[in-house]
């Protein structure tokens, strides 16, 4: 098992734009989609996060998103089991942001959050040679 410091140093994904996250339990919105790697997410929320709960998160892409950046994906939801680990305001004021390790992941899951990850960098990589 990781320790905090070995998951601390894993590449995260910051996103040029936010994407939309549900509790799939009850359809809620609980944020934006601030930064993802494979083994956690941020999302900047307007309220609090209770910590250490064990949520159902869903990013669920527009369909304008699925067609722009995403349309690899067929779904356009991504559902993954997590655990809210911290909530901080000093990260990104106004907003409140929360830092959820993904728990129970399945392989499937696992594969949809990597393959998420790489349009990530596909699209960050885009942006950049276009402003060369």
């Amino acid at each position: 098992m990781e320790t905090e410091q070995e998951r601390r140093k894993i590449k995260r994904r910051f996103l040029s734009m936010y994407l939309q996250v549900f509790d799939a339990s009850n359809g809620d919105l609980v944020g934006f989609l601030a930064n993802i790697s494979s083994t956690g997410v941020m999302v900047l929320s307007k309220a609090p996060i209770t910590v250490h709960k064990n949520y159902v998160l869903e990013i669920r892409l527009s369909d304008v998103e699925a067609a722009m950046f995403y349309n690899y994906f067929k779904e356009k939801r991504i559902r993954f089991h997590a655990q809210s680990r911290w909530c901080s305001k000093k990260v990104n004021p106004p907003l409140i942001s929360t830092g959820f390790m993904l728990v129970d992941v399945s392989q499937q899951d696992l594969k949809s959050i990597n393959e998420l990850i790489q349009k990530l960098d596909d699209r960050y990589h885009e942006i950049l040679d276009n402003k060369t």
